[in-house]
C-alpha cells in the first residue's frame, strides 16, 4: 500500500463498450482500488468526439493514466501522453488487446490492476518503449504498435463496424469477407525521413510491436524497446503468403 496520497489526479479512462459490456464493471474496480493513491478523475464516455474532449481537459497534468479497453483506447490515449513522463496502465478489455500481449501484460483484469499498483508504488515496475511517428498528406499519429495499410485496413474495419462476434473470430470472419476482393497495391513508405521504399503487396505494415489482428503476428522481429523508429516492415504479396 502507498505511503501517502497525491493531490495530482490519477485519469482512468474506460471504453464502456470494450470486454463484451464488462469494462464498466472493471472500471468500479479500478477506481475503489486506485483511490488509495489519491484523486482519482474518470472518463468513460459513448462517443469519440467526447472521449477526445475529456482526454484533452484531464490528461495534461495528471500523474498517471490508466486504460481500461482494447487498442483503439490505448491508441487514442497516447495521443496525449507521448513525450511525457506521465505512465499508462493497461487494463486489457477489448476484443484484440495486441499491445497487452506484445508488451506481456496481465490479460486478467484484477491481475492487471494489481501489476499497476505495483508501479505506482515502485516506479521501477515500469517499462519505457519507443513509438512510431505517422505522417500523412492531412495528419500525423503516434503509434505504439502496427501501421498497416492495404487489406489489414480493409479487415479491421470491416471487423469493428460490420462484423459480429469476439476477439479473434471476429477478425478470421471479416478476413473471410475481404478475400474475395484481394489485390495487390502499390505503397510507398518514407522511414525516418529517409528515401522512399516502394513495395507491393497485399498488406503493407510498419511495426513497431509485432502483433496484429487478435494474435496474428506480422512480424516477428519488432520490438518496442528497438531504438529505432521503425522496427520491421513487412509486406504480402499474396493469399498464401499472407
Amino acid at each position: 500500500m502507498p505511503d501517502s496520497r497525491s493531490d495530482v489526479p490519477i485519469v482512468i479512462v474506460a471504453n464502456p463498450h470494450s470486454g463484451n459490456g464488462r469494462a464498466p464493471a472493471i472500471l468500479t474496480e479500478a477506481v475503489d482500488t486506485l483511490a488509495l493513491f489519491g484523486h482519482v478523475v474518470t472518463i468513460c464516455e459513448d462517443t469519440l468526439e467526447q472521449m477526445q474532449h475529456e482526454l484533452a481537459r484531464h490528461v495534461p497534468g495528471s500523474s498517471a493514466v490508466v486504460a481500461i479497453g482494447g487498442d483503439g483506447l490505448i491508441h487514442r490515449v497516447t495521443q496525449h501522453l507521448a513525450g511525457t513522463d506521465t505512465p499508462l496502465g493497461i487494463i486489457p478489455a477489448g476484443s484484440g488487446n495486441d499491445i497487452a500481449r506484445a508488451l506481456r501484460l496481465r490479460r486478467n483484469p484484477s491481475q492487471a490492476l494489481k501489476e499497476i499498483c505495483n508501479a505506482l508504488t515502485w516506479p521501477e515496475f515500469t517499462q519505457e518503449i519507443d513509438l512510431l511517428k505517422v505522417r500523412g498528406a492531412d495528419f500525423d499519429a503516434w503509434v505504439v504498435a502496427v501501421v498497416s495499410l492495404g487489406l489489414d485496413a480493409k479487415v479491421n474495419y470491416r471487423a469493428v463496424n460490420k462484423t459480429a462476434g469476439w476477439g479473434r473470430w471476429r477478425y478470421v470472419t471479416a478476413l473471410i469477407g475481404e478475400l474475395a476482393e484481394m489485390q495487390a497495391d502499390t505503397y510507398t513508405i518514407s522511414l525516418d525521413g529517409g528515401a522512399p521504399h516502394e513495395m507491393t503487396g497485399i498488406v503493407a505494415a510498419v511495426a513497431n510491436l509485432g502483433y496484429f489482428g487478435s494474435g496474428m503476428q506480422i512480424a516477428p522481429m519488432a520490438h518496442a524497446k528497438g531504438q529505432v523508429p521503425c522496427s520491421g516492415v513487412t509486406a504480402f504479396s499474396s493469399r498464401l503468403g499472407f
